[in-house]
């Protein structure tokens, strides 16, 4: 199991599924900007560095999932909008249900 971002690289490399040319990182701006969509002041270390490292194409690892820059902006925010639209049909449930006779 790889340990480092390098050797994940290496062996997407040596397994044939990426080559220099498939495997492209963010910028630091972009981690930046996927910080701040998160909400986040930091991020994991290892999440950092996968970003870096291959955060916007890493080959056939994960391909056509949602897991790359610039896709995964957005679905933390999606995420609380829908909660909060939830939880306010619930308390608005329960406050009829309250004011029911």
């Amino acid at each position: 199991m790889p340990h480092t971002m390098s050797t994940l690289i290496e062996t997407l490399l040596d397994a044939g599924l990426a080559t220099a040319d498939t495997i492209r990182g963010c910028t630091p701006e972009e981690v930046a900007e996927v910080r701040a969509d998160q909400r986040a002041e930091r991020l994991p270390a290892q999440h950092e560095e996968f970003l870096l490292t291959a955060g916007r194409r890493a080959g056939d690892l994960l391909r056509g999932t949602d897991l790359f820059y610039p896709s995964l902006l957005g679905p933390a925010a999606e995420g609380r909008e829908l909660l909060d639209f939830l939880v306010s049909q619930v308390e608005a449930q329960a406050s009829v249900r309250r004011d029911a006779p």
